[in-house]
């Protein structure tokens, strides 16, 4: 989970489907696709979610905005396969904002959502005060569909040895549909970007290289194709290049739980460590 230190109280959400609830008892949806948008916290309780459909297993991320509150709140967390649920602690990433995730899992694990394909997750924040002295019930809802389409890196190579700046490197990476969905993938495109640290992270990613476009994919099918990059003038060192499927405004709605649009555990992946001179 990232935090924000010095953010604001004015809150910049970048979220795959944000729902407020408490604004007049109602649920307003803002779209499938990444949206953004400035929220400032009241004293009235707001529960986010960051995607209206979730796979599983998977990762929800939660953010509750309750200005009146520092330190942490509890939400309390159900399925239609667990009912009863559970409560669990978010921290305070900046003032009146806090932010937290909890797993979806198949199968009993303790400290995770058990669900099921179609259930329905619900997140429930208890405010004492919602500014006129009263107690105030937060909820949110969103479903479990795993028949989501759901775009996963195979592989990505290249050579390891070194390039000039400025030169071209030849990467071919594989991107598959998840065989669990039903739905078809696509169309979407595949991004290319090279950074000098191990792992991806978006707050890290260095300069974009390229991109190469697919048509689309049905259930389980693959597409292998090798990419002609640039290197930018500037650079000098060791470097990786990610290949990061979807990334934005695709079709396929993908999180890492952390409140990043189309990101997850697998449509990203690298090649190895080469040298740039």
């Amino acid at each position: 989970m990232r935090t924000r230190e010095h953010a604001p109280a004015s809150l910049f959400v970048s979220l795959l489907a944000v729902f407020f609830v408490g604004c007049g008892g109602s649920e307003h949806e803002l779209g499938s696709k990444s949206s953004a948008l400035t929220v400032t916290p009241t004293a009235k309780g707001v529960v986010l979610l960051d995607a209206a459909a979730y796979r599983a297993p998977g990762t929800v991320q939660i953010t509750v905005l309750d200005s009146d509150v520092s330190g942490g709140v509890a939400v309390h967390v159900a399925s239609t396969t667990n009912p009863k649920g559970f409560y669990t602690n978010i921290k305070q990433t900046s003032d009146g904002v806090f932010q937290g995730s909890v797993g979806l899992v198949l199968t009993a694990t303790k400290g995770s959502l058990q669900v099921k394909n179609d259930d329905t997750i619900t997140v429930t924040y208890q405010d004492a005060d919602d500014g006129t002295g009263q107690a105030y019930t937060a909820p949110t809802t969103a479903k479990v569909d795993n028949t989501l389409p759901d775009l996963y890196e195979a592989s990505v190579t290249y050579s390891a040895s070194s390039v000039p700046a400025g030169g071209t490197i030849s990467v071919t990476d594989t991107v598959t549909a998840d065989p669990r969905g039903s739905s078809p993938a696509g169309p979407f495109y595949v991004y290319f970007y090279v950074s000098q640290s191990s792992t991806f992270s978006p707050n890290a990613i260095g300069a974009q290289l390229g991109y190469r476009y697919v048509s689309g994919l049905a259930t389980g099918q693959s597409s292998t194709a090798t990419t002609e990059l640039a290197l930018p003038l500037n650079l000098n060192g060791p470097y990786y290049i990610y290949a990061w499927a979807n990334p934005w405004s695709g079709s396929v709605v993908e999180t890492d739980g952390a409140g990043w649009p189309n990101v997850d555990a697998n449509n990203v992946a690298g090649g190895p460590q080469f040298p740039i001179q």
